[in-house]
């Protein structure tokens, strides 16, 4: 959001001024002027978290709304600056000292209240998001908002007055959001028990001539939105109320929800858990469950035959599979698991013919969480790992083992996707791997280990990491960031190869939700000591572990990581152990993870993996005048690549700067012939942040996956770009145009290989074209999309069948390259004679409308 901070610094005098005399007013007790009085003073509060930016909590990503609206988005109400309203304690709890926020206002009560909501969203499989005020305001914080795409929005609030008043009102701006405030209200008054119109005090559009001025801007940014006032905080009848009814209330908003878009949301009695409760009690941090001991020793001693992988594959798929059995089966507490050797949930609806056939299995109604349907039934655990693969081979996974070759975590979450549509579902399965590897039952590879077996060290690496190898473990473009800047850090030279591994263990390679939304790539929990580099945040799958840190940047993580190593007690004389890589990963074991084990060994197996051969210099991020990423033409990486070597950024004046590169696709890193060309992009530096995103800026140098589109935005009504099923004509901006989509970019959402046209069609989209000598030469839109299509044609020439047949879809086997962030341009040049305004406006229209 672009903020003229001079013009609302001049609009918060002036309200200042507003307050001044209404607080002279002689009829200052009038409902009115109190009214009024309270609006003025949340608008100024307003103004005062738009002006503190650095306050700001990151929102989740944007969606590319490619199946439109979905889930229930929750803003909390105020922020730690202006924290609403106060409530009477008791009965709200005691103020804690520890945090920088009263107990008794509205932001932390609502905060917590946002957390219990999401967390039972996430046991229904309701996607669901928090968004703050801070930082941003109600502005900002509502077009997070809708760029997530929710089909529904509430805002957490509650009430004072006099201390007399109570009962309970939502608030709504406009026809359209009023049966979502009714069915809100319908809720919180069965929920809180409201008898007459004193306690139900119903729903409307705030406005003076109702009496109740506030909530206004909240309610009209968004629709369906509404903003909920459950209860009176300082009224104690009403306070002791709404603590008793806290985890009702959370229950009854998602349930309400539910109803509004005619859902059922199935919540677990006990707000969570697996489907027949939580895991009994652990031993080694794995239940004692005979069952599970069962399927463990079973699972160990078969090896599945899957056409089309190597052993060695599916022997590394083995811990990940077993883990996604434990989530699914509640740790093989589930009767389906149970009563017919069914640990994954597979249903018997389509596609199932072979596995009744070859596993053997059969056709059994069961009564899940979401009903009676039909489910598999198998006659014992072997039939179930069997029938478990064929029922990978089925059409909604195909591709899943182009997925396996590259990682077992790349496996579960393209499988994930479907398997569970619901958020963080990946996330919980890798989790439990990683309590698998604790116990030791998984090796460190992915595979189970032997009964006796221990996932023995490997040979420790300190002298240099191969970056070829680091991408192979499939580090996205911030972890390979992080490398470079954990290489730059003085204090950590000695041992920065094995802080490396660890990160990547605890991160998984900058994949885990809390490196992709918060940069932190340690786990390192919320503490006061690391304030100065650092903000507060709820994890953001599961906001039941507490608050994480959050960090701007991988340089902020650095920072923060001495930072704690200098200052917290725990790893006092850490310096001392830096001189060997050996003593100073088992130092981390002892320090960072104490409960597992074999934490040391693992960042050993780790190092073994990622070390260069040779044991010379091979530096993360390599010089621009280094060959090693294609400087003669070639690409370290295997399989079907397409590399994007940036060469130059240049301007024109009246024009924003533009970046200048060459591509070429690789197949197992020999050129392709006819698919080579140049290619443009929006200014540098390159920034996948929510900050990138609104500076229209190129993507960070890294690598990326690749899908086929079609995209929700339309020209003329049409679809403006689609993989499959573009014109044909060649009318510049006839819809749909070809395109392709890079994935895993994270704020950056719609990231596309599409026709440009002129100068750039582009706010961090990449334009193919012939020869750009300098800045006076323009993109042909006829060129650039002969340019797209031949792109397309190929790469489904090169990848054959295993090229998706639809749109939407993960190309296998390809891989996206972007090398190098070359610097602004040092000048600009003129395109014949200077662009008048039009010609200037012309241009922004056309790339903004691309």
């Amino acid at each position: 959001m672009s903020v003229d901070f001079r013009l609302e610094r001049e609009r918060l005098a002036a309200l200042s001024v507003d307050v001044a005399h209404l607080l002279q007013s002689a009829d200052l007790a009038s409902p009115e002027t109190h009214a009024g009085r309270e609006a003025l003073i949340e608008a100024i509060e307003d103004l005062r978290d738009v002006l503190r930016p650095e306050a700001a909590i990151a929102p989740p990503p944007p969606s590319d709304a490619l199946a439109g609206p979905r889930g229930l988005a929750i803003v909390v109400g105020h922020t730690a600056v202006a924290q609403g309203a106060r409530a009477l304690s008791p009965p709200f709890p005691a103020d804690s000292p520890a945090t920088r926020v009263s107990e008794h206002n509205e932001y932390a009560w609502n905060t917590d209240l946002a957390m219990k909501i999401k967390a039972l969203a996430e046991t229904a499989g309701v996607r669901c998001e928090i968004f703050f005020r801070d930082g941003v305001g109600i502005r900002g914080a509502y077009e997070a908002v809708r760029s997530w795409g929710p089909e529904a929005t509430i805002e957490l609030h509650f009430n004072a007055a006099d201390g007399r008043a109570r009962g309970s009102l939502v608030l709504y701006g406009a026809e359209q959001s009023r049966p979502w405030a009714e069915t809100l209200q319908k809720a919180i008054v069965r929920t809180f028990d409201r008898q007459g119109r004193s306690e139900d005090r119903g729903i409307f559009i705030p406005g003076g001539s109702r009496g109740y001025d506030r909530g206004i801007e909240s309610v009209t940014k968004v629709n369906p939105s509404a903003l909920i006032e459950p209860f009176f905080g300082d009224n104690a009848s009403d306070a002791g109320l709404a603590v008793r009814k806290k985890a009702e209330l959370a229950r009854a908003i998602l349930e309400a929800f539910g109803a509004f878009v005619r859902r059922d949301v199935n919540i677990p009695a006990d707000g969570g858990g697996a489907e027949d409760g939580d895991p009994p009690p652990v031993a080694g941090d794995v239940p004692d469950v005979p069952l599970l001991r069962e399927l463990i020793a079973t699972y160990r001693s078969v090896t599945p035959v899957v056409q089309g992988l190597a052993t060695d594959v599916v022997e590394r798929l083995k811990g990940i599979t077993l883990a996604q059995w434990i989530e699914e089966s509640g740790w093989a507490g589930s009767q389906l698991a149970v009563q017919h050797f069914n640990f994954a949930g597979m249903k018997g609806i389509s596609e199932v013919d072979r596995i009744l056939r070859e596993a053997p299995a059969t056709k059994v109604e069961y009564r899940a969480h979401d009903g009676v349907d039909t489910y598999l039934k198998f006659a014992g655990i072997r039939d179930f790992v069997t029938g478990y693969f064929l029922f990978l081979e089925r059409s909604p996974y195909r591709g899943w083992k182009e997925m396996a070759m590259r990682s077992p975590h790349d496996f579960i979450r393209f499988i994930g996707r479907t398997w569970a549509q619901r958020d963080g579902y990946a996330s919980r399965v890798i989790n439990i791997e990683q309590r698998l590897v604790a116990a030791g039952v998984v090796r460190s590879d992915g595979g189970l280990t032997k009964p006796g077996e221990e996932d023995g060290p490997a040979l420790l690496i300190t002298g240099a990491l191969s970056s070829e190898r680091i991408a192979d473990e499939g580090a996205t473009a911030e972890f390979l960031e992080l490398a470079a800047a954990l290489e730059a850090a003085p204090r950590l030279a000695p041992v920065f190869p094995v802080v490396v591994a660890q990160c990547g263990l605890e991160s998984d390679w900058g994949r885990s939700d809390l490196a992709r939304v918060h940069a932190n790539f340690a786990g390192i929990p919320w503490t006061e000591m690391l304030a100065e580099v650092a903000a507060p945040v709820p994890h953001p799958t599961d906001p039941t572990r507490g608050k994480f840190c959050r960090f701007l940047s991988p340089t902020s993580f650095v920072r923060a990581f001495l930072r704690r190593l200098d200052n917290d007690p725990t790893f006092a004389g850490w310096i001392d152990n830096i001189d060997d890589g050996a003593r100073f990963a088992a130092f981390l074991g002892r320090t960072w993870r104490p409960n597992d084990p074999t934490y040391a060994d693992k960042i050993a197996g780790i190092l073994a993996r990622i070390g260069s051969d040779d044991g010379g210099r091979d530096p993360i991020i390599e010089n621009d005048d280094d060959d090693t990423h294609g400087g003669d033409g070639s690409t370290t990486l295997t399989g079907l690549v397409l590399q994007i070597k940036r060469v130059r950024a240049e301007k024109r004046r009246g024009m924003k700067e533009r970046t200048v590169s060459t591509y070429r696709v690789f197949h197992d890193r020999r050129p392709v012939a006819g698919l080579s060309g140049m290619i443009c992009e929006a200014r540098g530096p390159g920034d996948n942040s929510a900050t990138g995103r609104q500076r229209g800026a190129r993507i960070k140098a890294g690598i990326y996956p690749m899908l086929t589109h079609a995209g929700t935005r339309e020209i003329d009504g049409i679809t403006a770009f689609k993989t499959f099923g573009f014109t044909s004509s060649i009318e510049v901006r006839r819809p749909p145009m070809p395109a392709l989509r890079v994935g895993d970019t994270r704020y950056r959402a719609g990231i596309l290989i599409h026709p440009g046209n002129g100068w750039l069609w582009s706010v961090g989209c990449m334009n193919p074209a012939d020869d750009i000598a300098d800045a006076r030469s323009d993109i042909q839109y006829v060129h650039s999309r002969a340019r797209v299509i031949r792109l397309i044609e190929g790469l489904k020439r090169e990848l054959g069948s295993r090229f998706p047949t639809t749109n939407n879809q993960t190309i296998p086997r390809l891989t996206l390259e972007v090398i190098g962030e070359p610097p602004p341009a040092s000048g600009d040049v003129l395109a014949g004679d200077d662009l008048d305004a039009e010609a200037y406006a012309r241009a922004e229209l056309a790339a903004a409308q691309a």
